[in-house]
């Protein structure tokens, strides 16, 4: 029996833009508003050496509090909408974000107009990124035909090759050269939906 076809898509800097949500985070914290004039993974390290204030800027960054200000990333919600009703393709989303901002993240979803999919969220505060998706991925691949992983940083590649899966990097938050290891490595959410097509035709 065939299993259904389905994608796996990451948040934060692959469909919402949280810049915003991070600058106020920090703004919370520190007591004043910085430019954010680098990729934003560079900013709560150079914001300050001390791992208490870091800590505290990240407790507010992955909370609900500034979620409503995330942006949703040029042309995501268009492509994952086809990818779903023209493609035929389950739309399973797979976050870093903790289990508390599950509400607030559909909320988003819902009111930017992407499809409501399954929703994977980190239960373990504690538990690394990688290691978190690596371990869901391989959960869903037992029950889903995984055409691909879509994701902006080099855990979501990492944790697809560890389980044999297409990766798609987009360039949102690090270079090419960064994102190297990923199977096909995008600028632009349009580039995925061709790469989606291609990989169906291929199946």
């Amino acid at each position: 029996m065939d299993l259904p076809k389905a994608i796996i898509i990451d948040l934060d800097g692959t469909i919402a833009n949280n810049e915003k949500r991070l600058l106020m985070s920090i703004k919370d914290v520190i007591g004043h508003e910085i430019s954010l004039i680098r990729r934003s993974y560079d900013i709560i390290k150079e914001v300050s050496d001390n791992p208490r204030i870091r800590s505290k800027i990240y407790d507010i960054f992955l909370s609900p509090k500034y979620v409503p200000m995330d942006e949703p990333i040029p042309n995501s919600k268009e492509v994952i909408n086809r990818i779903h009703k023209d493609m035929g393709l389950k739309v399973i989303y797979v976050t870093g974000r903790p289990e508390k901002m599950r509400r607030i993240t559909i909320k988003w979803l819902k009111l930017h107009g992407y499809p409501i999919g399954e929703l994977y969220m980190k239960k373990r505060k504690y538990e690394k990124e990688f290691d978190f998706k690596k371990r869901v991925f391989s959960e869903l691949k037992m029950e889903f035909d995984i055409v691909a992983v879509i994701g902006d940083t080099s855990n979501d590649v990492a944790a697809a090759k560890v389980n044999r899966i297409i990766s798609i990097a987009i360039t949102t938050n690090f270079s090419r050269n960064e994102l190297d290891s990923a199977d096909f490595i995008v600028d632009d959410w349009l580039e995925i939906e061709d790469i989606i097509k291609n990989l169906l035709k291929c199946a």
